[in-house]
């Protein structure tokens, strides 16, 4: 009787044990889907601060010629 009680709870600890990991591989998932989805939100801000300050050059060169003309 006793030898039973044993086995089923070395189960209980082994799904446990399994839900765990699992739990931890899905945290690990999500943090490495939360850091991709930050860099290309990083990207994003880099392309657009790039954008404005080729208008930026633009509008400058355009009044530079202006200016001379």
């Amino acid at each position: 009787m006793v030898h039973r009680v044993t086995y089923k709870t070395a189960v209980l600890v082994q799904a446990q044990a399994q839900a765990q990991s699992q739990t931890q591989a899905q945290a690990q998932a999500q943090a490495q889907a939360q850091a991709q989805a930050q860099a290309q939100a990083q990207a994003q801000a880099q392309a657009q601060a790039q954008a404005q300050a080729q208008a930026q050059a633009q509008a400058q060169a355009q009044a530079q010629a202006q200016a001379q003309a």
